[in-house]
């Protein structure tokens, strides 16, 4: 009889939550570090970044194309918030050219990770924008342009991502970004003396939006404690990181960004309760930094516009928002269905208010620019991707829900979709959405398909 020594067993492959915290981790420290440092160096800074830059292109990993994307994500918020009195031309192209290669790479090595029940409405929706030229007498701006290559980003954000490990590194740049831009407000703060909304002076409700999107993906991980069995100080640590957006939120002093931040972390925290009731010990400690930030310098101050400034009429948004649905509901068929072309909510709101050009809201501009047929496409994408949210597990499920809420929220009060950042998030939405859990659909572009 031959006695076979036995094989010791493989050690079991590592899980998704070390991975992740060490992503999230790392995003915390370097967004602490951007943030201080262009707010006290802000030249140095801006020379470090783009050495930084230009390591990403040169670099040689199978994550380069979402690395491409998180150095987008970060110049992006930094390029609209901190250093929005500077101009550089062109300085998005790069990227733009990146993102366009990539596609071609993965068509050609065999064709693009999508699920059709998310690519019908959303191509039904560019279809709709697309639609709104017809008859359009103004010429096209460059603003235009770049207005429908945003809303085409989602998907494009979606192409780059070839893995799991992409989205981590996606997730990681929404973390670092946001950390980078509330870093700034609290020092920008503190150096103006706690003055009115912080004292920062580009538009508030723009930067609240960057730092949300941190804020709800923070929580969703914090809450969600699948993916992030990890060391209680690396729980910690990601604690004390929510605790300085929530601050720069309060400073900022976006009532529609706040409302929006608190609708996605109901519906994160009621999806984690009822999947793992000891989520409440972390939701106790999330409520207890958001209110010692109350306690603190201009912690207040939101607080102060809720009972200030219009606030039955939603900021004088409401008289907008009634005008804006009239003007639809006495439209002729055609345009009720295929609205009334690109960018003509402007002059709607312009001639009815001399000072304003702003629906503040995306659902009545998408609804009066490109109809019915837009607007349902639009809404359909989002909630398709919120019930999936709900019901998908983990962490990913977390984060799917809460950023595709913040989004809904966001547009409830400004006209965030037609932002590149708004589609940049909704990209790793749709990149979750894909890769948890494995996609059945067949591939497009491909041979194969």
């Amino acid at each position: 009889m031959i006695v076979r020594p036995v094989r010791p067993l493989a050690p079991p492959p590592p899980t998704e939550g070390p991975r992740l915290l060490r992503f999230a981790l790392a995003a915390t420290a370097v967004g602490t570090a951007v943030g201080g440092a262009i707010a006290v160096a802000p030249v140095a800074a801006g020379a470090g970044l783009a050495g930084l830059l230009g390591a990403v292109a040169l670099l040689r990993s199978p994550l380069r194309a979402e690395l491409v994307v998180a150095a987008f994500w970060l110049t992006f918020c930094l390029y609209e918030t901190i250093w929005a009195s500077v101009t550089v031309p062109g300085l998005f192209y790069p990227f733009y050219a990146a993102f366009f290669a990539t596609v071609a790479f993965r068509l050609a090595r065999g064709g693009l990770r999508l699920r059709g029940d998310v690519v019908v409405p959303y191509a039904v929706f560019l279809v709709a924008v697309l639609a709104s030229f017809v008859g359009f007498a103004d010429p096209v701006a460059f603003e235009v342009l770049q207005r429908v290559l945003a809303y085409a980003f989602g998907v494009l954000v979606l192409v780059q991502v070839g893995s799991k490990e992409g989205v981590h590194v996606l997730l990681a740049a929404a973390l670092t970004a946001a950390l980078s831009v509330a870093t700034w407000v609290v020092v920008s703060a503190i150096a103006d003396g706690f003055s009115y909304r912080g004292g920062v002076e580009v538009d508030q409700n723009v930067v609240a939006f960057f730092v949300g999107v941190g804020l709800v993906t923070a929580l969703a991980l914090l809450v969600t404690r699948s993916w992030i069995a990890a060391p209680a100080g690396g729980a910690l640590l990601l604690l004390l990181t929510s605790a300085v957006l929530i601050y720069a939120l309060l400073l900022l002093a976006s009532r529609g960004m706040t409302l929006a931040v608190a609708a996605a972390a109901l519906l994160i925290v009621a999806r984690s309760v009822t999947r793992d009731r000891r989520a409440w010990r972390i939701v106790a400690g999330f409520v207890l930094a958001g209110s010692l930030m109350l306690a603190l310098p201009g912690g207040a101050s939101l607080f102060d516009r809720f009972e200030g400034e219009n606030v039955e009429s939603g900021g004088s948004r409401l008289p907008i928002w009634v005008a804006t649905v009239d003007a639809q509901v006495q439209s002729d068929l055609r345009r009720l269905l295929l609205g009334h072309g690109f960018d003509a909510s402007k002059s709607l709101v312009l001639e009815t208010f001399p000072t304003l050009t702003s629906t503040h809201n995306a659902f009545l501009q998408v609804g009066y620019e490109f109809g019915l047929i837009g607007l349902a496409a639009f809404v359909t994408l989002h909630l398709v991707l919120l019930v999936r949210g709900w019901r998908l597990g983990g962490a990913p499920g977390a984060v799917m829900l809460g950023l595709t809420a913040f989004l809904i929220g966001a547009n409830m009060t400004t006209n965030a979709s037609n932002g590149f950042l708004y589609w940049t998030v909704l990209g790793l939405v749709l990149a979750i959405d894909v890769w948890w859990p494995e996609p059945a659909s067949p591939r497009i572009g491909s041979a194969r398909a």
